[in-house]
């Protein structure tokens, strides 16, 4: 594919645009009820995957996991999370949602499908089908990439080493 110079025809770019837009725009319907960015996207990430270690969670929010200690230390005094020890590596801890987190990620959810209807109006449910089935494709796509990168970077340093 030629390199565009459009950023209406620019893959990357309109993912990021997205992207972008969708967190700003949820971002401000989340501020009334006093939930920062960094909370709701812990909330959001546990309320798909829930029982995570920080380290994971850290990763899945992009944030580094000295500053998510504070976060959580905030979202575990509202009663919104807990820390527990990991069994399976007593130097981790697994972040569990609360009872007390339901009803802020029920309002998450609702904010989310009013968003979601917003932004998919005029386009027919088998365009929505397919649209899904090739955002997954590009995601697949970029985690093998990821993948590749990432083992290429090692075998660089484990040469590296080895000389």
């Amino acid at each position: 594919m030629p390199q565009n110079t459009d950023p209406d025809r620019s893959i990357p770019f309109l993912i990021h645009e997205l992207a972008r837009l969708v967190h700003r725009t949820y971002d401000q319907r989340m501020k009334p009820l006093g939930i920062t960015q960094a909370q709701w996207r812990v909330l959001a990430s546990l309320s798909f995957k829930d029982g995570i270690t920080q380290s994971e969670l850290a990763d899945s929010i992009e944030h580094s996991t000295v500053a998510l200690g504070g976060l959580l230390d905030r979202l575990e005094e509202n009663g919104w999370i807990a820390r527990r020890p990991d069994p399976d590596d007593r130097r981790a801890k697994k972040v569990y949602l609360m009872a007390k987190a339901e009803d802020v990620i029920g309002v998450m959810r609702g904010v989310a499908d009013e968003m979601t209807e917003s932004l998919l109006a005029g386009i027919s449910p088998s365009d929505i089908d397919r649209l899904i089935a090739l955002m997954n494709v590009l995601k697949n796509n970029l985690q093998v990439l990821d993948g590749k990168t990432a083992e290429q970077a090692e075998r660089a340093a484990a040469q590296q080493h080895a000389s």
